[in-house]
C-alpha cells in the first residue's frame, strides 16, 4: 500500500491517525500497515462504510478500526485527539466546511493533511471542458461572520 504522499509530510510509525470521509478505508489501512499506533477510518455513507468494514473484517489489521459516524460532528463522538488527521476528498462535499474545520481542530494534536478540489475565479486557469461546465457558478455567501466569494458546485 502506497503511503509516499503521507510520509512526505509526517512520520507514520507510532502515531495515531484518523481518516475522515475514508470511503473504502484505503489510506487508513495503508498507514496501519506502515506502523501507525492506531489508524481509525471514519465513513458516513453506507456503501463506503460497508466496503471499509468488509476489508477490515477480511484483513484483520489489529491497529486499524472502522466506524460509521457523521464527520460534521467529529468532535462530539469522544474519539480523542489524533497526531494526524487525514481529510482527502471530503471538504468540497460539505455544506459548511468552515464549521467542519473548526471541529477538526478540536481532535488534531499536530497535523491535518487536507486534499480538496479548487475552482479558480479566473476561467483562464481552467481547461475548456471545466470552463464550460462551471460558467456562471460564481457565488457570494456569508458564513460564520465572514464573506466569501467563489465558485459553487452542488454535489449530486
Amino acid at each position: 500500500m502506497n503511503t509516499a504522499m503521507i510520509e512526505h509530510y509526517v512520520d507514520i510509525k507510532g502515531r495515531k491517525f484518523i481518516d475522515l470521509g475514508s470511503a473504502d478505508g484505503y489510506e487508513s489501512r495503508a498507514v496501519a500497515y506502515r506502523g501507525a499506533e492506531l489508524a481509525l477510518a471514519i465513513e458516513g455513507k453506507d456503501k463506503f462504510f460497508k466496503l471499509a468494514k468488509d476489508a477490515q473484517d477480511h484483513l484483520k489489521i489489529p491497529n486499524h478500526e472502522v466506524k460509521q459516524l457523521d464527520v460534521r460532528e467529529i468532535d462530539e463522538h469522544n474519539l480523542g485527539v489524533f497526531d494526524v488527521v487525514l481529510c482527502f476528498g471530503l471538504l468540497y462535499h460539505l455544506q459548511n466546511p468552515f464549521n467542519f474545520l473548526k471541529r477538526v481542530k478540536n481532535i488534531t494534536k499536530s497535523t491535518l493533511l487536507l486534499e480538496t478540489h479548487i475552482a479558480p475565479l479566473s476561467d483562464q486557469l481552467l481547461n475548456e471542458n471545466h470552463r464550460n461546465r462551471m460558467r456562471g457558478w460564481i457565488k457570494s455567501i456569508y458564513l460564520d461572520g465572514g464573506h466569501f466569494n467563489g465558485r459553487f458546485r452542488p454535489h449530486v
